[in-house]
């Protein structure tokens, strides 16, 4: 045997959980409904992979304890029920507020080169995130893109928490000097330019902006900011108010990117309701990595459905757990 081939016991436990993360993840669609709306061909709903071949499973009986069993019930995505509406914006259960959102998620011209979109980073084929070890928008960022599927779900966004609902979150990297490196002048000429009557239907007319700076913004440069000081306050609410618009829009299409049943859901069901020939769904070794993950690992004390899968590692921390369901993107 060549050196670092050696498998440990360690090694095959991390091969074992491996397998339940692809499990999770590697089938899991958008819902048939939201990919027939909104997710581009390349990613649209399929039905679940074909259960593992495996000879040594042909009647397959995994057993369970009654505790195991509730936790196993407590993981699969129906459990976590619906949503709560988001009270701070009004607008996200709206089909003409999702695909308006949609159409400015894929718009590079949201980015001061006009080459960034929030597609970009968070592009479908890869479950919503790039797969990259660092950010890269119009400069590099500082940390990896966290995946948008499922993150309707999440109660804290970005890594450090930073940011409580999906439309705030929406708005940083816009203005974010590595990622789209805009301002907030610019986002609302581009309204005004291109969007005026989709963003009426959602939001009502736009306000009527008299002269303005080529860039301002409170978040931006030195000389951003100062432009931004120098506008009359009723400009900077209208412009401020229209910016959280944005935001809002693309938290409504954002809502919509979640996931489909995969083969763990398919496993737990069978799990639940004593149906052995169900439980093909999962491999042996599949299995056993669930036992790890439920068991000696503790996985599921952070990686669990009702924590929308980015459950908040601790407050002293301040840090998100890494999602299962991305783990393979």
């Amino acid at each position: 045997m060549r050196p670092g081939l050696r498998f440990t016991t360690s090694a095959l436990a991390a091969s074992a959980l491996a397998l339940v993360a692809s499990a999770l993840a590697a089938d899991a669609p958008f819902a048939p409904a939201v990919a027939e709306a909104f997710a581009p061909a390349s990613v649209a709903a399929s039905a679940p992979a074909a259960a593992p071949t495996d000879a040594v499973r042909a009647a397959p009986h995994d057993a369970w304890s009654a505790d195991e069993k509730a936790v196993i019930a407590s993981m699969r995505l129906d459990a976590a029920g619906e949503r709560p509406a988001d009270p701070s914006n009004a607008y996200e259960a709206r089909v003409d507020a999702a695909a308006f959102g949609r159409s400015l998620f894929e718009d590079a011209r949201l980015s001061r080169n006009g080459q960034v979109s929030c597609a970009s980073c968070h592009a479908a084929e890869r479950q919503f995130q790039d797969g990259r070890p660092l950010a890269q928008g119009v400069g590099t960022g500082k940390r990896r893109t966290m995946p948008v599927m499922g993150a309707e779900r999440s109660p804290f966004l970005f890594w450090d928490g930073r940011k409580d609902s999906l439309w705030s979150q929406a708005l940083g990297p816009l203005e974010d000097a590595a990622e789209h490196g805009g301002n907030r002048v610019r986002f609302v000429r581009l309204v005004q330019g291109h969007y005026a009557q989709r963003y009426a239907q959602v939001f009502g007319p736009l306000p009527t902006f008299g002269a303005l700076p080529d860039d301002a913004s409170p978040a931006g440069s030195e000389a951003e900011r100062a432009a931004w000081a120098a506008l009359p306050g009723r400009t900077r609410d209208d412009m401020n108010r229209v910016f959280a618009n944005i935001g809002k829009a693309i938290a409504a299409y954002e809502r919509q990117v979640t996931y489909g049943e995969s083969r763990f859901d398919t496993y737990a069901r069978a799990t639940i309701e004593n149906d052995a020939p169900g439980q093909a769904a999962f491999s042996l070794q599949e299995v056993r990595g669930l036992r790890l993950f439920l068991g000696k690992g503790q996985c599921v004390t952070c990686h669990n459905v009702l924590g929308a899968l980015q459950a908040v590692s601790g407050i002293v921390e301040r840090r998100h757990t890494l999602p299962i369901l991305a783990v393979r993107c």
